[in-house]
């Protein structure tokens, strides 16, 4: 790797660097252009469906619509370093009571798709790292989620 020094054309006559790539670097980031192009145009579908003890719960059940909105927020938040659009489709979020000797549950569904990925990830290692930021983030709100189901499907534009 080298650097050029290239003239910026103020008043101060400041200079900035400016890398610039050898052959190999070059022709590595060609080949992989037409992959993350191909990837770019695929869209992907987030489904999770996770259970919580409402025990240690943040949420209140009389605000299950406030809930819903949070959880919404944070499903973005979670998605948005990883594409370019997010759309939230479905978000549910269930109290339900307690059975005899046991605690209240809570029932999280939550469904969205992510279009024009950011960077060159293989779906395995989206997938892990998708359910991990999301499972930290439910447990700052719900305690220890339990997720019964998460999937990240791609699909081809």
């Amino acid at each position: 790797m080298s650097w050029n020094w290239l003239p910026h054309d103020s008043l101060l006559g400041w200079f900035w660097p400016i890398r610039s790539r050898t052959i190999a670097e070059k022709s590595y980031r060609e080949s992989e252009a037409g992959t993350l192009k191909r990837k770019e145009k695929g869209m992907h579908e987030i489904d999770v469906r996770v259970r919580c003890s409402g025990r240690y719960c943040e949420v209140l059940p009389e605000n299950a619509i406030l809930g819903e909105c949070v959880l919404e927020e944070l499903l973005y938040r979670v998605l948005a370093p990883f594409f370019e659009v997010v759309f939230i489709e479905d978000v549910t979020l269930a109290f339900w009571p307690a059975a005899e000797e046991q605690t209240p549950a809570i029932t999280i569904s939550l469904h969205a798709q992510g279009h024009k990925l950011l960077s060159a990830r293989s779906l395995d290692y989206l997938a892990w790292t998708i359910k991990g930021r999301l499972t930290q983030a439910l447990a700052e709100l719900f305690g220890s989620p339990c997720m019964e189901q998460f999937a990240v499907r791609s699909h081809s534009l």
